[in-house]
């Protein structure tokens, strides 16, 4: 089980490591002293999600394309043959 009790040089050590990464930021993006600087670390696993979200909605929506393309060229196919045409229309009636 992990302590939350350290002392008081390793505080101050992470203060002091934190003081400077957020002077580094001041300096690179001209951010004056009055305004606040909040500095987010995103864990291991929160980026694995983020990234995998992303990776599954661009799959989905290559999926989507296809099956709109695919049933486009389709639809086109059997409205441009006349027999395919008449074929479609007969299926179509059968079922209504």
């Amino acid at each position: 089980m992990k302590r939350n009790n350290i002392g008081f040089y390793e505080r101050y050590k992470k203060e002091q490591k934190q003081k400077k990464v957020e002077e580094h930021f001041r300096k690179k993006y001209n951010i004056s002293d009055d305004k606040t600087v909040v500095i987010e670390k995103k864990s291991k696993i929160d980026k694995v999600l983020f990234y995998l979200r992303s990776f599954i909605a661009i799959i989905l929506k290559i999926f989507t394309y296809f099956l709109i393309f695919g049933l486009s060229t389709i639809g086109a196919t059997v409205l441009l043959n006349e027999s395919l045409r008449v074929t479609f229309f007969e299926v179509l009636q059968t079922i209504i």
